[in-house]
């Protein structure tokens, strides 16, 4: 692998970039996500049914659009911190900006893409009375093709 490496760039095939570089990080990335999405989802489904339901009652569509917001703050948060660590340890390379602007790139990206993903989330309670959970996927689904995106080519680039 490391002769790969060595090779330049232009006498590399494909064969070669994608075992070395974006298949492996796709599936690395692939791995994080199913566990920040986990932690997401077991945050979210806690709150939801336990601390401020928006799940499993009877509820105006405002009110369970109002509980799903709140709900899904929190479990964001919580999932932010364990993605963070994840796609800045594992996934990713770091080194491109000082780690204090590193965590502040992740962190407003995370929080575009999070804003996204509640509008979607809200527009699939409130026009089509989603259940929750739906919703709460759907939110993760839109934040991980933003969130690669923008930490491929602005955070974790090099």
């Amino acid at each position: 692998m490391s002769q790969i490496l060595q090779t330049p760039p232009t006498q590399r095939t494909t064969f070669d970039v994608v075992k070395t570089g974006l298949r492996p990080q796709w599936v690395r990335y692939l791995v994080a996500g199913v566990g920040a999405a986990a932690v997401d989802l077991s945050v979210f489904h806690l709150l939801a049914t336990v601390v401020l339901p928006c799940v499993g009652e009877v509820m105006s569509e405002t009110v369970r659009s109002q509980r799903f917001m709140i709900d899904k703050t929190f479990a964001f948060l919580i999932a932010n911190v364990s993605s963070y660590t994840m796609n800045s340890r594992w996934v990713f390379e770091q080194g491109r900006h000082r780690e204090s602007t590193e965590v502040t790139l992740f962190v407003s990206m995370s929080v575009l893409s999070y804003l996204g993903g509640m509008q979607l989330g809200r527009f699939l309670i409130e026009f089509f009375a989603a259940p929750s959970h739906l919703a709460a996927v759907a939110c993760i689904g839109l934040a991980t093709i933003m969130n690669y995106v923008i930490r491929k080519t602005v955070v974790f680039r090099r």
